[in-house]
């Protein structure tokens, strides 16, 4: 497979931490970053099973991070939970970056992404290319007033250090 990405389909998602809730099972507190909007979720385990699962389906050619086994002893040992927590943001950074968020329906459920920004699978590419340019226009301008306040060190009047004399300076420090 090979998917072409735009800038607008670039997500983030960061699993902060992890809870035990006093109904007996674990909650993930996922902070998700996708265009200019930032969010939080909690997420069980299941949740994370469940999306594997889909995107199995949905993706049956693609190679997909593993996703940590189930425990049922010793599931809320401490050392045993941070190991949980880091494989599973590892399976969130490979899936992230395996698979657009534009061409995973499961992964648009799992985020929420319609309750939390504006989108429209049919047209997300076409609707957000006029931001894309508008944001390099943007960000063009910003690098050009920066240029013009900084300071010119060509003008400085000090003349620069020949290598030899950069060695020197070097071994006197």
């Amino acid at each position: 497979f090979f998917f072409v990405r735009t800038a607008m389909d670039s997500i983030s998602a960061t699993i902060k931490y992890y809870e035990k809730c006093e109904r007996g099972f674990i909650t993930y507190l996922v902070e998700v970053h996708f265009r200019r909007s930032i969010w939080h979720m909690d997420k069980r385990f299941n949740d994370f099973c469940n999306l594997h699962n889909e995107l199995r389906r949905e993706f049956p050619l693609i190679s997909l991070p593993m996703i940590p086994p189930k425990r049922f002893f010793g599931r809320f040992d401490e050392n045993f939970l941070e190991e949980r927590h880091m494989k599973l943001q590892s399976f969130m950074d490979g899936v992230l970056y395996s698979i657009p968020i534009a061409e995973s329906e499961a992964l648009v459920r799992f985020f929420d992404i319609s309750k939390n920004v504006s989108w429209d699978k049919q047209r997300s590419n076409e609707k957000y290319e006029e931001n894309d340019e508008a944001e390099q226009e943007r960000l063009k301008n910003i690098v050009e007033e920066t240029a013009k306040a900084l300071i010119d060190v060509n003008d400085s009047g000090i003349e620069p250090m020949s290598e030899q004399q950069l060695i020197a300076r070097r071994e006197k420090l």
